[in-house]
């Protein structure tokens, strides 16, 4: 199959910016080496074009910046879901004293009670980034 003039035109910008594949460069290269004469109009055809520094950088899309504004969320989500249990399970807990074991709540429960506004606190927090993943 003979490649015209025209298929090497629609190859060249992703030649110039370095985006196609290692069979599409050589395909080009040789090209070039047949056609001198069309490697000198291309080049200077897309020297201005497809210089390094004139190359924009891709702005994320929206998609991607949902996508990582989700992953944020969910961390966050993942360690106020870590301190509401551990709230809510410290009133529950027991401490060991030279005397023997007791549980904190039957021992000293407005100690045991401070943990409770914590725990309603962050399950309140858990619950409503809950609902804001859900929602979107």
């Amino acid at each position: 199959m003979k490649i015209t003039e025209e298929v090497m035109s629609d190859l060249l910008p992703l030649y110039f910016v370095n985006e196609c594949s290692s069979d599409t460069k050589t395909l080009v290269e040789e090209y070039f080496q047949e056609h001198p004469k069309f490697e000198q109009q291309s080049r200077q055809k897309y020297k201005d074009l497809f210089s390094e520094k004139d190359v924009p950088s891709l702005m994320p899309t929206e998609e991607v910046r949902a996508l990582k504004s989700t992953r944020r969320w969910m961390k966050v989500r993942s360690f106020v879901l870590a301190f509401a249990i551990f709230c809510s399970l410290c009133p529950f807990s027991y401490y060991h004293t030279d005397n023997g074991s007791a549980f904190l709540f039957l021992e000293h429960p407005s100690e045991a009670l401070i943990y409770v506004p914590f725990a309603v606190v962050f399950w309140g927090i858990y619950f409503g980034i809950k609902q804001k993943l859900r929602t979107g």
